[in-house]
């Protein structure tokens, strides 16, 4: 039997942003994909769902969406309440243009980790790819969360059209009193170093960074059959890992039953069974493209 110590946790489908490489964007005019549903989790469902003898050892939990954006979610900080009760450790990974600045100070007060995604040092900049974002909302939101006491990170998506902007970024971080400044570049999204995609009506195109580097996310999953993490999609579905969700094979999801969760451990373990199986005899695509499983 697994035992899960880390949690990551979609809380709804819906975001304010229209990042052109998102799974929810539709490239070919720049809006949300007609067939995403419009779904988010119910702290108090949440809060059944991680009473379950399953996550008895969980202390570490990540807020983060493949579809969404906690700045959508109805209740975001009951949201935010619940999985700070069940876990020492939480962190949020969320756009920050949207809510009150008063909203992130009460996250700082709570202790919750917050990563901000800042794509440069102006709007013109930033919205090349965080597209329907404010810049300045952003960084108030930010400011109000450090001066509350908050531990804020900033968190750069490296492109071409900001590769040059990434030293000033870092400083102006510092000085803003971020606690940490990480660059991350995928180029595992990009066909032939590019991608194209229109908004409003006009089309573009996106060009990778030419400049190696970026954090080096772990995988979770390949620490072993002792200690594992899990995602848990706004659907309430459970999956090894939230790149596995967005290829979204049919033995990779569980579907949660709230009504007997008592046998949560047991599904959730069949679902790793059958990933690790396939993970090292047949890697699936998402697993070679993201993490070079089987290259």
């Amino acid at each position: 039997m697994i035992s899960l110590y880390h949690l990551h946790i979609e809380p709804t489908t819906q975001c304010n942003a229209r990042c052109p490489q998102c799974p929810r964007t539709d490239a070919l005019n720049g809006e949300t994909r007609s067939d995403l549903p419009i779904i988010e989790w119910d702290p108090e469902r949440l809060n059944t769902f991680l009473a379950a003898p399953a996550f008895r050892r969980v202390n570490d939990i990540l807020i983060n969406g493949n579809y969404g954006d906690i700045v959508m979610h109805s209740s975001p900080l009951e949201f935010a309440r619940v999985c700070k009760e069940k876990a020492d450790r939480v962190q949020i990974n969320t756009n920050g243009s949207g809510l009150k600045p008063s909203f992130w100070s009460e996250l700082a007060k709570m202790g919750v980790i917050v990563e901000f995604s800042i794509e440069g040092m102006s709007q013109k900049t930033h919205e090349i790819y965080r597209r329907n974002t404010v810049y300045k909302r952003i960084l108030e939101n930010a400011k109000a969360f450090i001066d509350a006491g908050g531990h804020a990170k900033w968190a750069m998506t490296v492109f071409r059209h900001n590769q040059h902007e990434v030293d000033e970024c870092e400083e102006f971080a510092n000085y803003l009193g971020f606690q940490e400044f990480n660059t991350r570049s995928d180029t595992s999204r990009f066909e032939n170093g590019q991608t194209e995609y229109v908004w409003r009506g006009e089309k573009h195109t996106l060009y990778a960074a030419s400049m190696a580097g970026g954090v080096e996310q772990p995988c979770h999953i390949r620490r072993g059959a002792t200690q594992t993490s899990l995602f848990v999609s706004a659907d309430e579905r459970v999956f090894p890992c939230c790149f596995s969700y967005i290829q979204d094979n049919p033995f990779l999801g569980h579907k949660i039953d709230l009504n007997d969760l008592i046998y949560l451990d047991s599904q959730i373990d069949m679902v790793y069974k059958e990933y690790i199986k396939t993970q090292w005899t047949n890697p699936q695509d998402v697993c070679k493209t993201i993490c070079g499983i089987g290259i």
